[in-house]
């Protein structure tokens, strides 16, 4: 397996060639190539020639790890030499090669020899029936060779070398053969595996029809490989920025000189002045001038030709004949001389950083940068006289590498009526993952293939092209031409454009093309000049970002230094004279029209790179190349004569252009003089003042450093996988939204924050498992990270269950802040002179405000954000408090009213938090012992002995798992070292136990997952109606110590402590069964308990992992599915035999509690019970009674303890109780978001969180009444009060009342009135044929027994939170007429109508439909007909039924169109209900005892207000 990562060696862009061979005419050491089908790629050891290092590393993992593995092996392209025997000498070039320095050989894949088009015949002739010639060689048709194969034991191999020192200066003289392919390869490329698959059809017979179309390999010039091959031999390869920093430092300028003899006192006198610097010395070591000393001696003796070869970098004579390395011979000859000039006077002086931050309009520091990071050797005075035009010599600045990047694109339009003056319309833009902006003009969308191509061909052909899905952009053509030059395509989701980087960076375009026309008052119709211009700039501007690090986007793509010459001289749309020669000889040679015009910025594909768009008087746009600003004296304000001039210049361009607000039209009429002309503005342009230069942003407010950190944090996403003919191959869509979430998972004892890398791969190199929309019902394996670099695989709907609970909307956890670092004061700061205002009764009173005032902050991830003090105070009052008293800020109005309590509190409030974080002494209310002692210590307090017996208990047990062997000799050589402590808990029923666990995090890291499911409360409910619509008896079983039973897969051993009894305590003991910590414990019951359940024929649902199925017949003939659900070490079995299953199948596996072998009396720490309905039905019910009793029993003991009656709180007495009257789990209007309350302390808020586990667990068990309540308090958690802790109390009083309700599974079919429910003609709607039907899940099992028929009723609360305004979601599901499922929850936005709020909550309860389909059908049970979705608003109802309806409300468009597709594809029909009908208002807002409240919990629970 290999991994490919950037690297980073400066010899990325080396020019110098690495070879193993000695320095002179020595003969290279002769190696041997082998052929080794196995190898995916071409690896090469030290007897080769390396001419490229292409900066990419691989890293290379064996077929066992007991073999080891190789990191960062670098991937290079050589060259080896053939040499056929008495004969010609031939250079083969390898490309993508693996450098392996300690390989005395190299291997080579028949593979890519026959893909680079050779011939490979690798039947050894002593196995050929007929050996001939052709038999075991490798033959070239192109230049006759053939290469005999000879045996090396059974490998075949041929013998080669690297190139000499004569072969390397005189390469163009050997014949060069390409064995493998160019560009980029990838091995685990399926597109080969399926053109070989298309000659075999099904039943194995040859198709001789699919032959495919020879492929196009896709092979470079032999120049352009062999072109970095010099005349030197280096010690080691020598970057191109290294090798111009010796040029800069002024002896290079003799390095093609003729090299001279040296004597012993000059080679003694070179190690001495080289012995610190290894490339001086390597240079040395190839010719003297290459040192200073011996440069200064050199320079008088050399010629100008020989200074035409310093600049074009050649160390020979005869290179100055070859047209690969000198193109332009004037262009060396200039640039040469340049080079001279540079070294007698000095460098020339560019453009200073002030006048280029004035005309690109970037910050100081920037500008800066961007000097530093970019060349100018183009470099022109502005201020010239008009007879001399600019040179021609801009070769240095032309040709640029080619990038091995990613690029997004997407398209932007204009209005129409702003067509520019070229008839554009529109501009593909193209933006690398590095910040590189590439603009394409287009007429209309259609021209987006020859975008394309001028894009692959001016900047180069990416890696990967991730486009939205617009058929311009993903059309056949286009795949195949992205085929065709060696790049894959890749295609946003839809709906998912947001995604893609290159709209971002289209309005960062826009808003700075804007600013160019606003600020310069020029007509819109040219925008398309202003955005090439722009374009360039961002590709130029060096940025202070982590990714660039002050280098700009072009250097930090291509690994060349970028050149500003062409836009570092002039402004936009500044004035400019220049020279017209139209008609020249009209007014007699050499006489030539000096013209006014104004500059638009480098004429891209017109004249040589220094030329410049200029627009005339006319409206037309010319290319030219002599130019000059206007002097300071042209500009003066005084000087009227040129103001006048031009003023009927930009009267003349309005008329025929328009400016920057308007667009031309017919009317010819005077114009006013523009503001720029009418003012110093033109002077103080020539002066250069930045002082009040501001940067360009994007239409969010973000800056282009923000968004371009943005685009630098974006991973490149998977690329599709496409046939020769640019036809996609199905894959997961980018917009696998699972793919980059952090969530938490398991790990050792605790959890660990992890993040999902991408999808699993088999070792086919196809994705594991099926791919869906729906995260719930995504079975696709992904490959998940752990923050120790392990890799682990996971269920993609286990993930996603984990998602929501853990996670924000953008998959990443909260960032805390680090620091703050700054603050910044606007003008709309209010002073300390009023900061007080006057109240209506005379009295001076602060104000409070905190306008005007932001601060720079660092994130604990690293970043830094200016925020405003109001959010900030918000989150982190005592930070920003702390901060403003350092700085000596309190005395602002903006501080003063709030800081100063803030900081008497800072104590209590940080005391508070500490004490929630490390007090966790209650579970269920009841406190758990620290240790031994501390158990001792409860029991003696409570007058029992219920720890102490539970850990008797638990050491009885543990023995199984633990062989004592006495003393350390006794222990074997291969285990380790382990240790582990007690831990207590509380059970749901309240019973105590004492588990003694493995101390994992202590022992090695292991590379597997560590997993134990449990099923999922839905599942238990459909279970058990299951098994009363198919009469089917239900039994349960406990498994006694689960993981103990399996077989550890660790060899450690403990050294025994107190727990293990005296006469153990100190012996030595090795574990020798799976024990709870370990950190692989969960993995050996996982892998124990799957393979005990493919023994006995089940099948793991995808829709649930934890609930096993199989197809069963009842005596009866009745076919139907046997189920056992699994909770770890309870199981729960439905069967016509589900005794006999649990006793003698369950039970041959796993050692069962006998007692618990029986109907499930006690599950889940609910009661369970058959009962018989009116109409006869034997159904199960479920109920919370006992437990519901038990926690207030809890309750009540605990305010008894501690003399409290917060439910009152009026007085104290010695002996509280819980209030009498609570007809409703909350008083009258009670707003848990408004209290006020004191806050509680550390023991307090403590309880208060135990408590409120408790309520959550009752929800679970089915007590839906009060969700509600239960989610309001729950969002108190950080910060609990003393009122929300009272109504904690009034809950319980409430559920003690009201303590006796069933939940009652009826699986009897509901009465559904069809009439309410018409069903739609979708077929002249938006949405094709095939939208209009349900995808079922490939996989699912057959479908056995009766269906259910799911119902939703479904409400929404408008704006009900009363400090944040938003709505709450609240729903609830039926199969059949047993409730399923119940949800309360605050939406994640505020909705500015109640239709939004609506939609939203229908969304969310569809969504769980869609789940809950897939879950019944992964179990095979039947799903029947739609689900019924019941509503209270006739508005979202219309819309979501009638097919012609129209969307009204953009806001709400996914939730729309989500609700209509269903409804379309026949998963889902929606009705409306009476508002006093729907119990889904019990799940939204809290409501009052009577008979509505009554009346819907009665339609959930049984029993509930009966008179006892």
């Amino acid at each position: 397996m290999m991994q490919l990562q950037a690297s980073a060696d400066v010899s990325s862009v080396a020019v110098a060639v690495s070879v193993s061979s000695a320095s002179g005419g020595s003969r290279p050491k002769t190696s041997q190539a082998e052929l080794d089908s196995h190898a995916n790629m071409v690896v090469i050891g030290p007897a080769s020639t390396v001419i490229r290092r292409t900066g990419m590393s691989v890293n290379v993992k064996p077929f066992t790890n007991e073999v080891g593995s190789l990191s960062s092996v670098p991937l290079v392209d050589a060259v080896i030499v053939y040499e056929v025997p008495g004969g010609e000498t031939y250079l083969l070039v390898v490309y993508n090669a693996l450098y392996v320095p300690s390989m005395d050989h190299h291997l080579i894949p028949p593979f890519l020899l026959r893909e680079a088009g050779l011939i490979v015949n690798e039947v050894p002739k002593i196995q050929s029936q007929d050996p001939t010639e052709e038999t075991h060689s490798i033959f070239d048709a192109e230049s006759g060779l053939r290469i005999p194969l000879q045996l090396h034991g059974i490998f075949s191999c041929f013998k080669c070398r690297g190139m000499t020192r004569e072969e390397m200066e005189n390469w163009r003289d050997y014949p060069v053969i390409h064995a493998t392919p160019s560009g980029e390869w990838d091995p685990y490329n399926t597109v080969y595996a399926d053109e070989e698959a298309g000659f075999t059809a099904p039943n194995g017979e040859f198709i001789d029809d699919r032959l495919p179309s020879v492929r196009n390999h896709l092979l470079v010039d032999d120049e352009d490989v062999l072109g970095h091959i010099s005349a030197c031999d280096f010690t080691k390869p020598v970057s191109t920025q290294q090798f111009d920093d010796l040029i800069q430092g002024g002896f290079s300028a003799a390095s093609v000189m003729t090299e001279v003899e040296m004597d012993n006192d000059d080679l003694q006198r070179l190690d001495r002045l080289n012995e610190d610097d290894g490339i001086m010395k390597g240079l040395a070591g190839i010719s003297s001038t290459y040192v200073e000393e011996e440069l200064a001696d050199a320079l008088s003796e050399s010629s100008l030709m020989t200074a035409a070869g310093i600049a074009a970098g050649s160390l020979n004579d005869s290179g100055l004949t070859d047209d690969l390395f000198f193109d332009d011979m004037e262009a060396i000859i200039s640039a040469a001389t340049a080079t001279f000039s540079a070294l007698a006077s000095g460098n020339q002086k560019g453009v200073s950083a002030e006048r280029l931050g004035k005309i690109w309009r970037i910050s100081h520091q920037d500008a800066q940068n961007t000097i530093d990071v970019t060349s100018q050797m183009g470099r022109h005075s502005a201020e010239t006289t008009l007879e001399r035009e600019m040179g021609t010599g801009d070769r240095s600045i032309r040709y640029r590498r080619l990038v091995d990047t990613v690029f997004y694109t997407d398209t932007m339009f204009v209005t129409g009526k702003a067509k520019s003056t070229r008839g554009y319309k529109c501009v593909q833009v193209f933006v690398s993952d590095k910040g590189y902006v590439h603009v394409a003009l287009m007429k209309t969308q259609s021209e987006y293939l020859m975008a394309l191509r001028q894009f692959c061909k001016e900047v180069g052909v990416p890696v990967a092209l991730v486009c939205d899905p617009h058929p311009t952009q993903t059309s056949n053509e286009v795949r195949k031409f992205m085929y065709e030059v060696g790049a894959t395509l890749r295609c946003l989701e839809r709906a998912t454009q947001w995604a893609n980087l290159a709209e971002r960076f289209i309005g960062l375009l826009k808003n700075g093309v804007r600013a160019d026309l606003r600020e310069s008052n020029c007509p819109m119709v040219l925008w398309d000049f202003a955005i090439e211009r722009r374009a360039a700039i961002m590709n130029l501007t060096a940025r202070d970002t982590n990714k660039l690090r002050r280098l700009n986007p072009y250097t930090a793509t291509y690994g060349d230094v970028g050149d500003i010459s062409n836009l570092c001289q002039f402004g936009w749309f500044e004035w400019v004279w220049y020279l017209e020669d139209r008609k020249a000889s009209r007014f007699g040679f050499p006489h030539a029209i000096k013209k006014l015009g104004r500059c638009l910025g480098p004429s891209r594909g017109f004249g040589n790179e220094l030329c410049q768009w200029v627009l005339s008087q006319n409206g037309k746009v010319l290319p030219r190349r002599t130019i000059a600003r206007l002097s300071p004296a042209e500009l003066a304000v005084t000087n009227e004569v040129e103001q006048e001039r031009r003023k009927r210049f930009m009267d003349d361009i309005r008329r025929v252009l328009g400016d920057s607000l308007t667009l031309p039209d017919n009317t010819d009429y005077p114009l006013p003089t523009i503001e720029e002309e009418s003012t110093e503005c033109l002077y103080n342009l020539w002066l250069e003042d930045t002082s009040t230069l501001e940067g360009w942003g994007v239409d969010d407010g973000k800056s282009f450093d923000e968004l371009l950190g943005e685009v630098m944090s974006v991973k490149m996403p998977e690329a599709d996988v496409v046939d020769m003919n640019g036809k996609p191959v199905d894959s997961p869509p980018m917009g696998d939204i699972l793919v980059g979430v952090e969530l938490l998972l398991p790990s050792g004892e605790g959890q660990a924050l992890c993040k999902v890398l991408r999808q699993s791969l088999d070792e086919t190199g196809k994705v594991k498992g099926t791919f869906n929309d729906n995260p719930m019902l995504n079975s696709m394996i992904y490959d998940v990270e752990f923050p120790d670099g392990v890799v682990r695989e996971y269920r993609g709907n286990v993930i996603a269950m984990n998602v929501l609970d853990q996670v924000d909307t953008e998959g990443h956890h909260t960032i805390k802040l680090k620091r703050i670092l700054d603050h910044q004061r606007d003008g709309d700061a209010v002073s300390k002179a009023d900061k007080f205002i006057r109240s209506r009764n005379g009295q001076m009173k602060l104000r409070k405000t905190t306008v005007g005032w932001k601060f720079l902050v660092e994130y604990s991830d690293g970043s830094k954000k200016w925020e405003w003090l109001k959010d900030l105070k918000e989150v982190y009052p005592v930070d920003i408090a702390e901060y403003v008293a350092a700085r000596d800020l309190i005395s602002e109005a903006a501080f003063e009213w709030w800081c100063p309590y803030t900081l008497s509190k800072k104590q209590s409030i940080i005391a508070a938090v500490k004490a929630r974080a490390k007090k966790k002494t209650h579970k269920y209310g009841i406190e758990i012992p620290k240790d031994i002692n501390d158990a001792i210590r409860l029991d003696r307090e409570n007058g029992n002995t219920l720890w102490m017996d539970a850990l008797g208990l638990e050491m009885n047990e543990l023995g199984v798992a633990i062989h004592v062997v006495g003393g350390f000799e006794n222990v074997p050589e291969e285990y380790t070292k382990a240790s582990g402590h007690i831990v207590y808990d509380v059970k749901m029923d309240f019973r105590r136990k004492a588990r003694w666990v493995k101390d994992g995090h202590r022992t090695p890291l292991s590379d597997q997952s560590n997993y134990a499911g449990v099923v999922s409360r839905e599942s238990v409910r459909i279970a058990f109606t299951y098994a009363a619509l198919m009469d089917l008896p239900v039994c349960a079983g406990d498994v006694r110590n689960a993981f103990l039973q399996a077989p550890a897969s660790e060899k450690h051993y403990i050294i025994c402590g107190p727990e293990f009894g005296a006469d153990k305590e100190g012996q030595y003991a090795l574990i020798t069964r799976s024990i709870y910590g370990g950190r692989v414990c969960g993995r050996d019951f996982w892998l124990h308990l799957r393979k005990c359940m493919r023994e006995l024929g089940f099948t793991s649902s995808k829709g649930d992992p934890d609930v096993w199925f199989r197809p069963a017949t009842k005596p009866d003939g009745t076919e139907y599915m046997e189920y056992l659900l699994c909770y770890v070490d309870d199981v729960l079995c439905i069967s016509h035999r589900a005794e006999d299953v649990v006793r003698y199948e369950i039970g041959r596996h796993w050692d069962l509690k006998e007692s618990s072998i029986e109907k499930p009396s006690i599950y889940l720490g609910g009661k369970c019970r058959e009962v018989e309905l009116e109409d006869g039905t034997k159904c199960w019910a479920f109920g919370s009674s006992q437990y519901v009793q038990a926690a207030v029993k809890n309750v009540e003991e605990y305010l008894a303890k501690r003399k409290l009656h917060l439910p009152e709180n009026k007085y104290v007495q010695e002996n509280m109780k819980l209030p009498k009257r609570a007809e409703a789990p909350f008083k009258n209007g009670y707003r848990p978001e408004v209290d006020i309350s004191r806050e509680l302390a550390g023991d307090e808020a403590s309880y208060y969180q135990s408590l409120i586990g408790i309520l959550r667990w009752i929800v679970e068990l089915g007590r839906a009444d009060i969700c509600l309540e239960v989610s309001l308090m729950s969002s108190h958690l950080a910060m609990p009060r003393e009122g929300h802790l009272e109504a904690l109390f009034h809950i319980f009083a409430y559920l003690k009342k009201y303590h006796n309700a069933e939940m009652v599974y009826d699986p009897t079919r509901p009465v559904i009135d069809d009439s309410a429910f018409p069903m739609a003609d979708w077929t002249l709607s938006s949405m094709g044929e095939a939208e209009q039907e349900e995808v079922l899940p490939p996989d699912m099992p057959k479908p056995r027994g009766k269906g259910f028929i799911i119902r939703v009723f479904v409400d929404a609360d408008h704006a009900g939170d009363e400090v944040t305004r938003r709505s709450r979601t609240g729903f609830i599901v039926y199969i059949n007429n047993a409730p399923v499922y119940w949800y309360s929850k605050r939406q994640g936005s505020v909705e500015s109508s109640t239709y939004q709020a609506e939609f939203t909550a229908m969304k969310e309860a569809a969504e769980y439909v869609r789940a809950l389909r897939y879950r019944l059908r992964m179990m095979g049970i039947p799903v029947e007909g739609p689900a019924y979705i019941f509503g209270d608003n006739r508005s979202v109802l219309a819309n979501t039924t009638n097919p012609g309806s129209m969307l009204k409300k953009k806001c709400a468009a996914i939730a729309y169109h989500l609700i209509r597709e269903g409804v379309a594809r026949g998963e889902w029909i929606t009705a409306w209900i009476s508002t006093h009908d729907n119990v889904a208002d019990l799940l939204t807002k809290p409501m009052t005892s009577g008979e509505k409240r009554n009346g819907f919990v009665k339609k959930i629970l049984q029993h509930i207000f009966r008179k006892e």
